[in-house]
């Protein structure tokens, strides 16, 4: 046994001395023990709740008769996908679309469609016919020292449900964010220096009289309603012709009024094809313009935005015109996706 020094014990007592005594309240731990579990269980309990509110609101499939707020939508409103508006300058600022066919509710809420192209590598385009069914361009993966895959196009009816499916051969690959319009009986696509025609019942390819800048295809704006189809020239991207779509005769031109316009997109014929929504950009600004086709004039109220923030219209019940309009908000210093910046005001005619 080690035998210790007395003055060092006593050293070491009066040192214990001043140390206050430990009370060890056991109830008091269990008390915070259970605080901090409550605390954990209730922050994992909101955040489920969160991550499944967001699910539901931006990934949810549409189902028929769901009901909505707001004005009567007479045609289903999509997202231009090539819309995007990310800064050149490396500052990391814009809005964008989110990947899959993204389709705006009357409620403001944002639908995206991923079904229609599950195990295709690439979507190419997205359509909605004058009857309401979704039209879709995708290109499946391609094998391994085999020719190009044929382009495949996709029907889906108003309630989401697969209608037709079938390959569409073409000497030349298509690229992303062709331009792409549907009538009722055809989807009309650009393709090398022409619009083309595909049969929506038979996939048969027929060529169009509308041109196409090969250099720049996505300049190129189409749309088709009421037996007419709507499409921008080459060269002079403000001036919109409107063409009988049986006959392909020239119908009407439609010179866009915004002064100084150098670029128009996206456009909607009305479901009857007697008006024309078409939005004109010129500088840091856009506008929409409402014309009847009729005479090529100027009706109604018209809308202005910023520069390219229209990414899609659509025509109402009631004759009005609905714009997707996704503006950068002021002080903006991040990338936004359209649905966080979207509103939906309407035109007048």
């Amino acid at each position: 046994m080690t035998t210790v020094d007395d003055r060092v014990a006593a050293a070491v007592l009066g040192a214990a001395a001043t140390v206050p005594a430990v009370v060890a309240d056991i109830s008091r731990v269990r008390d915070r023990a259970r605080r901090y579990h409550r605390r954990r269980r209730t922050g994992v309990v909101a955040l489920v709740l969160v991550l499944a509110a967001l699910a539901a609101t931006v990934l949810a499939l549409p189902r028929r008769g769901e009901p909505v707020a707001g004005p009567v939508w007479a045609q289903r409103l999509l997202l231009w996908s090539d819309r995007s508006t990310i800064s050149s300058d490396g500052s990391g600022v814009g809005v964008v679309t989110m990947p899959g066919v993204n389709e705006v509710r009357p409620d403001r809420s944002v639908v995206r469609h991923t079904a229609p192209y599950d195990g295709l590598v690439s979507l190419l385009a997205a359509a909605v016919t004058p009857d309401g069914r979704l039209v879709v361009l995708a290109m499946p993966p391609a094998e391994l020292g085999g020719p190009p895959p044929a382009v495949r196009l996709l029907v889906y009816g108003p309630d989401g449900a697969l209608t037709g499916s079938r390959p569409v051969r073409m000497p030349v690959p298509l690229s992303r964010d062709v331009p792409l319009a549907a009538s009722d009986t055809n989807a009309y696509v650009g393709y090398g220096a022409e619009v083309v025609a595909i049969d929506l019942a038979t996939g048969a390819l027929r060529p169009t009289p509308v041109p196409l800048d090969p250099q720049a295809p996505n300049r190129t704006v189409l749309s088709a309603a009421g037996g007419r189809l709507a499409h921008t020239v080459p060269g002079d991207p403000c001036l919109v012709r409107v063409r009988d779509e049986r006959s392909e005769a020239l119908l009407v031109e439609v010179r866009l009024g915004l002064a100084g316009c150098t670029a128009a997109g996206p456009i909607r014929l009305s479901p009857d094809g007697t008006r024309l929504a078409a939005t004109a950009s010129a500088g840091d600004r856009s506008r929409v313009e409402l014309y009847e086709l009729a005479g090529g004039q100027l009706v109604g109220s018209t809308l202005e935005v910023p520069a390219h923030s229209v990414f899609g219209l659509a025509w109402t019940s009631a004759g009005e015109v609905v714009a997707a309009v996704c503006a950068l908000p002021a002080g903006a210093t991040r990338i936004y996706a359209a649905e966080e910046v979207l509103r939906l005001p309407r035109i007048d005619t």
